[in-house]
Order: C-alpha cells, then sequence, then structure tokens
C-alpha cells in the first residue's frame, strides 16, 4: 500500500510541474524569430527569453540585453529568493546533473 501512495504522490507532483512547464519558445530559425512548440526545441536552438517568460529549457546565456537577469527557480529547487543568472558557464564541479 505505501508503494501506492507513495505512486500517486509523484504522479500529482509531476502534473503540478507540467503547469509551470514552457508550452512555447520564441527561437531563431532561419535567420528569424519563430514561435515553435516548446517540444520542438533541440540542442543549440537560440531561445529568446524576456520579462515574465517560462524559461523553455535547460540552456547557457549567450547575450543578455539588460543589466542582470534573475530567475524563480523555487518549484525546481525550493530557494524562496529568485536567482542571479549570468554569461559564464557552470564550472563542471559546480553542475547540477538530473
Amino acid at each position: 500500500k505505501g508503494g501506492m501512495v507513495t505512486e500517486a504522490n509523484a504522479e500529482k507532483a509531476i502534473e503540478e510541474l507540467k503547469a509551470y512547464q514552457a508550452d512555447l519558445a520564441t527561437v531563431v530559425r532561419s535567420h528569424r524569430l519563430r514561435v515553435i512548440p516548446a517540444a520542438e526545441l533541440v540542442p543549440g536552438d537560440i531561445v529568446e527569453v524576456a520579462v515574465g517568460s517560462k524559461v523553455p529549457a535547460d540552456m547557457r546565456l549567450v547575450r543578455l540585453f539588460s543589466s542582470q537577469l534573475r530567475a524563480d527557480q523555487a518549484i525546481l529547487t525550493g530557494e524562496s529568493d529568485s536567482v542571479i543568472k549570468n554569461l559564464s558557464p557552470t564550472p563542471i564541479k559546480q553542475a547540477v546533473y538530473q
């Protein structure tokens, strides 16, 4: 019985996370910005993220058009404060593999 409860809780958590998932992404394709389903993103895509956007995938920043970028990661990490993102790559020893 305990396994069934745990499985039900996990399924509920996954459904709740889906509410935060981006459905669409603004991506550069054929030298133009296009809106596509986020599920169609591939490694190497250049994605535009604006204020209030849901980030559609795990990605690396290549350019900022503002002084800083802060991301609310509470749903993923439980951190209550937003996190400052920057252009430098994450060192391998600090990377989080999931």
